[in-house]
Order: structure tokens, then C-alpha cells, then sequence
């Protein structure tokens, strides 16, 4: 299972930077956590969890399930043995955690609702996670995605300093561009796999899109 420690050291060593002389490893985990985000939305983790009914109403509490982006689907009332799903229209409000179902059926006390939601990532060791969500084979674009990010972010830093050489810090920024732009491409392949469409690479906008790329 990839853990933060692990990632952090295919960071650094993306950033040829394996004694964190570079980059410390505050600058690492901010890279991390960005590019976690973007893999999150790109490849968002799909779950479910059954709510039980305790009164009448069209408001269903879902403040209990964690690290929710959005709600996906809604069975109600929910029943191991259906053979065909009775799915119900729901508006979502994500920011108090509230589920209003808006069809006909009115859910009831003893229904049970099964919730079928996508859900942020999470990496074992970052910000208290205890639980890596994501496939060991992805951790390599997480990675290369996070050195981007901390790249871009030293170049930034670089240059503000009066004594620093010019052609490097253009030299990283170069990098740190043609690195996220391979981390984008990625990012829309695995997407376009999790969706169950083929991923087409995308042609160059121009002539000259390797001159910036």
C-alpha cells in the first residue's frame, strides 16, 4: 500500500532531490495534497452506505458520511433482494450535508436509503488519513503531479532572489510546465478509462506547442 512516506520519496526523486536539499518535506506534502485534488477529480472514489429511515420526511441527514463530493444515486427504499433498483430524484446540498428527495415517494420510518456518492481520496499519513483510497499503479502520476506542483512552486520562490541564476530557475519552470502538462494528459486518460471511454491523446494545439509545452 502506498503510504505518505513512500510517495514522498518518489517525489523527491522525481525532483532528483532524494536528501530533500531542495525541497523539504512541508513542500513535498503541499505537493502531494494538490495533486491529489486533481486526481480526485479526475478519478473521484465512488461509494455507498446504507441510511436507515428514523422518521417521515423528505430530508435524509448525511452529515456521517466522510470526505463526500457529491451524491451520485439514491435507492429508496432500499431492499437487498430487489431485482430492479427503485431509484429516487434527490437534490444534494453539499454544504450542511442534506438530501432531499423530490419524486413522489415520500420516504419512512423502516426504509432503508442506499447512497451511492463519490468521495475525495485520501493517502495513509496525510493530514490523518489512516487509509490509502487509490490503486498502488496510480501513484506514479500522483507523483509526477506533486513534483510539478513543487517545482512550479520553487521557481516562483527562486525568483525573487537577486542571486540566482536566471537560465536555471527558466530551466526549472520549463520542467515544472512540461511536467504538469504530462500530469493533465494522464489525469484525462485515467478518467476517460474510470468512465469507460477510450482515451484518445489529444494532437498538438500548434506548430510550435512543443516550444512551450
Amino acid at each position: 500500500m502506498t503510504t505518505l512516506s513512500t510517495l514522498r520519496t518518489r517525489v523527491a526523486r522525481t525532483l532528483a532531490d532524494a536528501g530533500n536539499l531542495s525541497w523539504s518535506t512541508d513542500d513535498l506534502d503541499e505537493g502531494i495534497r494538490k495533486a491529489l485534488f486533481d486526481y480526485t477529480l479526475a478519478v473521484p472514489l465512488l461509494q455507498t452506505t446504507d441510511i436507515p429511515i428514523s422518521q417521515p420526511g423528505r430530508q435524509i441527514n448525511i452529515s456521517a458520511i466522510t470526505h463526500l463530493m457529491q451524491v451520485s444515486d439514491v435507492w429508496l427504499p432500499y431492499h437487498p433482494q430487489d431485482t430492479e433498483p427503485r431509484r429516487q430524484p434527490f437534490r444534494h446540498w453539499t454544504g450542511i450535508n442534506l438530501l432531499f428527495v423530490t419524486g413522489p415517494y415520500v420516504p419512512q420510518p423502516g426504509d432503508i436509503a442506499r447512497i451511492f456518492y463519490h468521495a475525495y481520496h485520501t493517502l495513509n499519513g496525510l493530514d490523518g488519513a489512516s487509509q490509502t483510497t487509490f490503486p498502488p499503479q496510480h501513484a506514479g502520476v500522483i507523483a509526477l503531479g506533486a513534483a510539478a506542483y513543487c517545482a512550479a512552486s520553487r521557481a516562483i520562490d527562486l525568483t525573487e532572489q537577486v542571486t540566482v541564476d536566471r537560465d536555471a530557475v527558466e530551466r526549472l519552470q520549463t520542467w515544472a510546465r512540461r511536467a504538469m502538462l504530462d500530469f493533465q494528459d494522464r489525469l484525462r486518460s485515467l478518467a476517460g478509462h474510470a468512465s469507460g471511454v477510450a482515451h484518445i491523446p489529444l494532437p498538438p494545439l500548434d506548430r510550435f506547442d512543443g516550444d512551450w509545452a
